[in-house]
């Protein structure tokens, strides 16, 4: 885990925020699961029932949109 320092955290958020519309505008369900867990905080659970899938889809879908994102802030704040 990267402790963002106070300087670099304005950049990290953009960089994030740029990330994350790019990943909602190439696939708008995972944009929207970051969306409804991370900003609105609704469990696995939640989202599960709310799209009537299974939690284990949930999960790994969160997962995809993580590592996407990730990728996404490594190739952008890369020197």
């Amino acid at each position: 885990v990267a402790v963002i320092r106070g300087d670099r955290l304005g950049v990290y958020a953009l960089e994030l925020d740029a990330a994350l519309c790019e990943l909602t505008r190439r696939d708008p369900d995972l944009g929207q699961l970051v969306d409804w867990h991370f900003f609105c905080g609704l469990t696995f659970q939640n989202i599960a029932q709310e799209l009537g899938c299974n939690e284990r889809t949930v999960r790994r879908d969160w997962e995809l949109a993580r590592a996407y994102l990730r990728q996404a802030m490594d190739a952008e704040l890369a020197p």
